[in-house]
């Protein structure tokens, strides 16, 4: 019996063993998952390594939800396409059904496996992610994926909303490889709190978290740490992200990266696109067109520095190796790094420490600048500029640097401060709901909102939520809306670390 469909129980795949009492169904269990029923309220329960097989191996709920409820080992299991919504053809296109449901990883990890995907394309965890899916709050840890076109970690393609996930296993690409990335091959989605650590190595469009940014793509809040290289005759290969078509924002890369051409630090080429408030400290080897930031040049870098050792043999900057077009405005980079090709200003380590170097910058503790604090410098003399949520994560809320009484302040005035979802003004919201949301929400009125929504709204009237919510750190990097014992957690094994 391949599906059983009953009013008195789930619909599932697998086997059903039920305990009929006279007709009725007092209990029933799902064999082909742990539990669930594939909906939003009540999501698929994914436990075990068989549970993780059957969502592979059943397509006809790739449109279902999803939900971790423990880490899954699949101990050394090696396969030779993605895990879920392969591809199934050798023909050129994706050939196979596409995930669009929600998958939530509930902070927890999927540990030691292998694709070994030879010439193959769309590889990673999952193959193909299209429009109104999602992967969120997932960690893929010691394994290894290989391949040729479309090639990550977690995603082949995708055009998912893909949140506080990361990857630390290695991926790789065969020759003639492109658009390879350690967590995503080609985005053209939004990625948000993020990061990649592992390896990953290949021919053309190869980057530390995302091979390919493209189309829709954006990437925010993100970072890499792991080495990145191209083989022979190597293009486009960048610590974060290898070929840049649309927007990063408040991203880093540490990693060494090596290329033959069109390396950078942060991204290997960007070609109309933008990045704003990055950087890039790791070492960059290349031939031509190599930078610190960025290896070539064609739209917008804004607010941005790079400190690591740059060397080639044409093109070659501290900062950006060579600009076709675009604008190159606020961005400094360390005289000691690189050449000062005119791109970018240079400055001395002791100027890299000074926050006023940094003209025009949203730092903390200033509204000159703006209000968004991307970036947080308590005292000057001591280290290069840092992000404001790479100190947040770890329960360091506001100066002076460490985690002691001022951020325990804080997190008590926000305790058990929730998301409040009528902040609609500006995009994003900025904190309160006011009259700048309530001309939103007029606006709208009986378009998409009626008189359920105006109580709603009304209940939220005045009240701050989590865009101010700095306390509301965990699950790691992105939180979750409210400030709980989640975070208290995170808080407490920071307690008085210091820096």
């Amino acid at each position: 019996m391949r599906r059983l469909i009953s009013s008195s129980i789930n619909i599932c795949w697998g086997f059903v063993a039920a305990i009929i009492i006279g007709g009725l169904v007092l209990s029933s269990i799902c064999l082909g998952y742990s539990g669930g029923a594939g909906t939003a309220e009540n999501p698929y329960r994914i436990a075990t390594k068989a549970d993780l097989l059957a969502l592979a191996g059943t397509t006809a709920d790739y449109n279902k939800c999803f939900i971790m409820t423990a880490d899954i080992n699949m101990e050394g299991q090696v396969f030779t396409t993605a895990i879920i919504a392969a591809d199934t053809s050798s023909s050129s296109g994706f050939q196979g059904t596409a995930f669009t449901g929600a998958f939530d990883g509930n902070s927890h990890k999927i540990t030691n496996f292998a694709i070994n995907g030879g010439s193959g394309d769309f590889l990673g965890l999952f193959g193909l992610i299209d429009y109104g899916g999602s992967v969120e709050n997932l960690g893929l840890e010691a394994f290894a994926v290989s391949g040729t076109y479309h090639v990550g970690g977690l995603v082949g393609l995708s055009y998912a909303g893909i949140s506080n996930c990361y990857s630390t296993g290695t991926v790789s690409g065969t020759s003639g490889s492109y658009m390879v990335g350690g967590l995503v091959g080609l985005n053209s989605g939004s990625i948000s709190n993020c990061y990649s650590t592992g390896t990953v190595s290949g021919s053309e469009e190869v980057g530390g978290l995302v091979g390919y940014n493209y189309l829709q793509g954006s990437i925010s809040n993100c970072y890499s740490t792991g080495a990145v290289s191209g083989t022979s005759n190597s293009y486009m290969v960048g610590g974060l992200v290898g070929l840049n078509y649309v927007t990063i924002s408040q991203c880093y890369s540490t990693g060494t990266v090596s290329g033959s051409e069109e390396v950078g630090g942060l991204v290997g080429e960007n070609d109309s696109g933008s990045i704003s408030n990055c950087y890039s400290t790791g070492n960059i080897i290349s031939f031509e067109y190599v930078g610190g930031l960025v290896g070539l040049n064609y739209a917008s870098v804004s607010n941005c520095y790079s400190t690591g050792a740059v060397s080639g043999t044409y093109h070659v900057g501290g900062l950006v190796g060579y600009k076709v077009m675009g604008s190159i405005g606020g961005c400094y980079f360390l005289i000691a790094s690189g050449p000062n090709n005119g791109y970018g200003t240079p400055l001395t380590d002791a100027q890299m420490k000074q926050r006023s170097s940094f003209v025009g910058w949203d730092f903390t503790n200033e509204t000159a600048n703006g209000t968004n604090n991307y970036w947080r410098m308590c005292v000057d003399g001591l280290y290069y500029p840092h992000f404001r949520w790479e100190y947040s994560s770890h329960g360091d809320f506001v100066c002076p640097d460490g985690v002691d009484f001022y951020d325990f302040a804080v997190f008590a005035n926000q305790w058990l401060l929730k998301e409040i979802p009528a902040d609609v003004w500006p995009e994003g919201g900025d904190g309160i709901v006011d009259f700048h949301d309530w001309a939103v929400f007029a606006n709208q009125w009986q378009i998409t909102v009626d008189i359920e929504n105006l109580a709603d709204f009304a209940e939220q009237w005045l009240k701050t939520g989590n865009n101010y919510c700095i306390a509301d750190i965990a699950p790691a990097l992105g939180g979750d809306g409210v400030v709980d014992m989640l975070d208290l957690e995170i808080f407490a094994h920071n307690w008085l670390e210091g820096l």
